[in-house]
């Protein structure tokens, strides 16, 4: 919820599912993948791994749990933000270094996005944290999500700006299709714009389609005016002139 209030405060229309279970593990976090996927997240956060430390595992299993998570995220789809852990030092030097270059190889190799030490400022700092030393407070959460969001943002942004693009492509392909038939062209264009002021209705829509072109009628969707020109509404002397040009 704070993650979530964060971004929509930055103008993100976003809505932030905590999936998170508390003492979970990276084994249990693979067992729920499925579920979570389920949901189909554009983006997915991973923050597991550190009760797999204080219990000891062993760092294969670690990371062949985080391997599986991301692997399988995104070839449902789904981008992935990996949050890295640190451990204290008193869990043997070896240990904490193995455990810490588990979250680099993941995201290198599965191509996701490290946060890395992303506990670390708040673990550090006795105030941020409860009596039992390791779980934050209200205020340590709150730090953690500030933390979050400038990932998260540049993530969403990348997202936003790849659909733009696929957006931008289908314009082009329809404008160049369009631009082989002339005589259909002024049929089409005022189709679309009549759809757009809604003073046509779906059946009188689809009936312009079917008189228009041969091969033409599949292409008039993207080319709405409010798709025109990626996705800035154009009025009418702006409409008129792209249409003439």
């Amino acid at each position: 919820a704070v993650v979530e209030g964060l971004l929509r405060e930055q103008g993100r229309d976003v809505r932030v599912l905590n999936a998170g279970v508390s003492g979970d593990t990276t084994a249990g976090g693979l067992n729920r993948l499925d579920w979570i996927l389920q949901q189909a997240p554009e983006i997915l956060v991973v923050e597991l791994g550190g009760n797999d430390a204080l219990r000891g595992q062993p760092l294969d299993n670690i990371e062949a749990n985080l391997r599986q998570i991301v692997r399988h995220a995104r070839e449902r789809g789904a981008r992935v933000l990996l949050l890295g852990m640190d451990l204290p030092t008193n869990y043997g030097a070896d240990y904490s270094r193995g455990f810490a270059a588990i979250y680099e190889s993941v995201a290198r190799d599965e191509s996701a996005t490290l946060l890395p030490g992303f506990v670390r400022e708040v673990g550090l700092d006795p105030g941020l944290l409860q009596p039992d030393g390791l779980h934050p407070t209200a205020e340590g959460q709150r730090r953690l999500a500030n933390s979050l969001v400038p990932a998260l943002e540049q993530m969403l942004q990348d997202l936003y700006n790849e659909y733009r693009m696929r957006e931008l492509e289908k314009t082009k392909t329809a404008v160049s299709e369009l631009k082989k038939d002339p005589s259909a062209l002024m049929q089409l264009f005022l189709a679309s714009d009549a759809r757009s002021r809604e003073e046509i209705d779906e059946e009188e829509y689809k009936t312009l389609q079917q008189d228009s072109a041969d091969g033409l009628k599949d292409i008039l969707n993207p080319l709405d005016r409010n798709n025109f020109r990626g996705g800035r509404p154009l009025d009418d002397e702006t409409f008129r002139a792209d249409f003439a040009a």
